[in-house]
């Protein structure tokens, strides 16, 4: 009888450890996707600054080639 109830509380220690290594290994999946997606958001965040850089410059082109169609109609 004993036996059985020492039996009965290592099944039980035994699952609750199983369940606790799920429950541990589900974070560090969570945390792992959610350093991917910083990364992927600072990814982005540096592609936009590029493109508004280069939008930026090709207004200040545009701006001049029209500064000079202008001067060169009078």
């Amino acid at each position: 009888m004993i036996s059985e109830k020492v039996k009965e509380s290592e099944s039980q220690d035994i699952r609750e450890v199983q369940d606790v290594s799920v429950i541990f290994f589900d974070l560090i999946r969570h945390q792992t996707d959610i350093e991917n997606n910083a990364v992927e958001d600072f990814k982005n965040r540096n592609k936009h600054q590029e493109l508004e850089t280069k939008i930026a410059a090709l207004n200040h082109l545009v701006e001049h080639l029209n500064i000079e169609m202008a001067a060169n109609n009078l």
